[in-house]
């Protein structure tokens, strides 16, 4: 196997060559940071919907007791009708 021949670079040119690179690496966490700031309002906007979710649910399944409540004295009272003609 060829070994790849070595490149020697001058002091001028590897100052570039790391100030590139450097500048690479900044804008690479620059990235980071904004998909990772992003993450987190979508996590937080999540964390809200999820909060007036519950608050919803819990209305309704609060209507649904009280509409419930309501059919069960229905019944209740139509079984009782029922029993006293049927006696």
């Amino acid at each position: 196997m060829a070994r790849t021949s070595s490149v020697v670079l001058s002091p001028a040119e590897k100052k570039v060559v790391l100030a590139e690179a450097k500048g690479n690496l900044k804008a690479a966490k620059a990235t980071v940071k904004e998909l990772l700031d992003e993450a987190k309002a979508v996590a937080k906007a999540r964390t809200a919907e999820d909060k007036a979710l519950v608050k919803a649910r819990a209305a309704e399944d609060k209507e649904f007791a009280g509409r419930d409540k309501v059919a069960q004295k229905a019944l209740v009272a139509a079984q009782a009708a029922v029993d006293t003609l049927t006696a």
